[in-house]
């Protein structure tokens, strides 16, 4: 627990920090990024090797937690629950990574009836999420350049407001 503190504050540190704005633009638009100045390939190499170390630690962790390291430990049901928690959370918010999994990890836990059909279930809930919801469950907020404050929020509701009276 203490070392997913660790990596968890880690990421939400670099996400608001120089490097964190810069991987964000990249994600947004790489020519716009390479044209306001960003070395988008030293970023990218960045992120690669950030990924890298964090999964690297998380695969040690895991080799000392079970006792041996096989390469069929992580097998076509592990991997589909991995980019189903991605997906149903969100990418880009670590807040939906925490709430996807908490949901997918549960779920067959709750629904221990429908073992069988539990890739079923997560085969639902990715075309579910993909047709009405590609951001996943807090993925708009991954969209956000910052977090607004509720009374520039109220402001911006005003003024759409404000705006579709004119229009109407």
């Amino acid at each position: 627990m203490i070392i997913l503190v660790v990596c968890t504050v880690f990421c939400l540190v670099l996400v608001k920090s120089k490097t964190g704005r810069a991987l964000q633009a990249i994600k947004g638009d790489e020519l716009a990024s390479v044209m306001m100045g960003i070395n988008v390939t030293y970023y990218k190499i960045l992120a690669f090797v950030l990924s890298a170390c964090i999964c690297a630690a998380a695969g040690a962790l895991y080799a000392t937690l079970i006792g041996y390291v096989d390469p069929n430990t992580f097998n076509f049901d592990v991997s589909t629950l991995i980019l189903s928690v991605v997906i149903l959370g969100g990418m880009g918010t670590i807040r939906g990574m925490f709430l996807g999994a908490a949901i997918l990890i549960a779920l067959p836990e709750v629904s221990r009836f429908l073992m069988v059909y539990r890739f079923v279930l997560y085969g639902v809930i990715l075309v579910v999420m993909m047709r009405f919801r590609p951001q996943g469950i807090l993925g708009w907020k991954s969209q956000l350049p910052y977090k607004l404050s509720r009374q520039v929020m109220e402001r911006l509701k005003t003024a759409e407001t404000e705006e579709a009276g004119d229009n109407g």
